[in-house]
This record gives structure tokens, sequence and C-alpha cells, in this order.
């Protein structure tokens, strides 16, 4: 694409209100160029496609930004992250201690693999896996986590069951009263993935 292309391009937008069959007949009815469209100007860093009153935009851009209020954990601190959902999240505290009972009763890794759905990363390794929980009291260390918005499940908060338990940030979650907050970022591909954050009261 040239420079004489890009300079070309506008960004138009037009909001349809009511109900889905009004929406319809109007795009029906009318063509691209019959529709009053507003031509809206997207800067730098947003790159917003929807008008915006920018009356007060810069009081809004003295306010501390949330990455920036969460700064010192990352930005945004990013939660615990099994690798291996299957193995490692459970819809109840038995079903998270029967899943490590079964990883222990396996003969090899390729046995393991059969069973379930394991993290492939450098990370996890089968056999220190293996030793350190047949070893270690892992079942002091179950609890109850927040899987996704209202959908409450159980997990081992243990290494070698969640490999990242992200303890820089778990810690202030696991060991007293704090708020999280969940922040939904848009990814690559329409990929939606749960990010957190968090705060005390």
């Amino acid at each position: 694409m040239t420079k004489s292309v890009i300079k070309q391009v506008s960004i138009n937008h037009q909001h349809l209100y009511g109900i889905r069959e009004r929406k319809y007949n109007t795009l029906l009815k009318n063509s691209f160029d019959e529709i009053e469209w507003k031509t809206i100007l997207s800067t730098s860093p947003t790159y917003l496609f929807i008008p915006q009153d920018a009356k007060t935009l810069d009081e809004y851009k003295q306010a501390i930004s949330l990455a920036e209020m969460m700064n010192l954990n990352g930005q945004p601190a990013p939660g615990i992250v099994t690798t291996h959902d299957e193995f490692a999240i459970s819809w109840t505290q038995e079903e998270a201690k029967q899943k490590v009972y079964d990883l222990l009763q396996t003969k090899d890794e390729s046995e393991a693999r059969k069973l379930f759905r394991l993290c492939s990363q450098k990370q996890w390794v089968y056999k220190d896996a293996v030793k350190n929980l047949s070893e270690s009291d892992w079942e002091e260390d179950i609890t109850q986590l927040l899987y996704r918005p209202f959908d409450f499940r159980w997990t081992i908060f243990n290494r070698y069951v969640a490999v990242h338990r992200r303890e820089r940030v778990m810690q202030h979650i696991l060991s007293v009263e704090n708020i999280a907050f969940i922040i939904l970022l848009c990814q690559i591909k329409n990929c939606l993935r749960l990010k957190m954050s968090f705060s005390r009261k």
C-alpha cells in the first residue's frame, strides 16, 4: 500500500438505534453512499473507532492509569497460569486430590500424558513433579480460585500442579483479604485473555 493510498483512508461511523429488524431494513434500503456518516479522527495511542467527546480529555489524561497503578506487580499484574488446566483445575476438592493421586500412580510420562493433557514446556517435568508431590504435603495447598468471572473452581497451589503461580501477585490474594480486579484484554485474532491485578481493601 502506497503513502498516497493511506492518506485517502478515512474512518466513518454511524450508529443505528432500535430493534434488529429496524437496523436490517435501514441497511437494506440505503446504499453506503446514502448513509449519513460521521468522520472520526482516530489518533494514537488509542485509535478509537467511535465518536468521543474530547472536552474533558485533558482532565481524563491527568488521572493515573490502571497499568501505572499496578506497575509494581506488572502491567497489569498477571494471575495464575497452570499451563495444563485439565490436570490443575477441578470442580471440587475431591477431584483435585484424585487427579494428583492418579498422576502418582502412573508408571511413566507416556501413561500420564494419556491420562491428562499435561504441560509440554520445560517449566514442568514429569519426573520432578512425581518425586516432589510424593514427598510433600501437597494436600495443604488445595485452594479455591475464580477460574472465570462467576466460575469458582479448585486447584492445588503447588508448582508441580499449577505451574506458573505468579506468587508476587497471588501472595496478596491468598494470605490476606484483598480485592482482585479482572481485566479483559483483546489480543491478536480476537482472542480474549483475562489478566489480574490486585488492590487491598
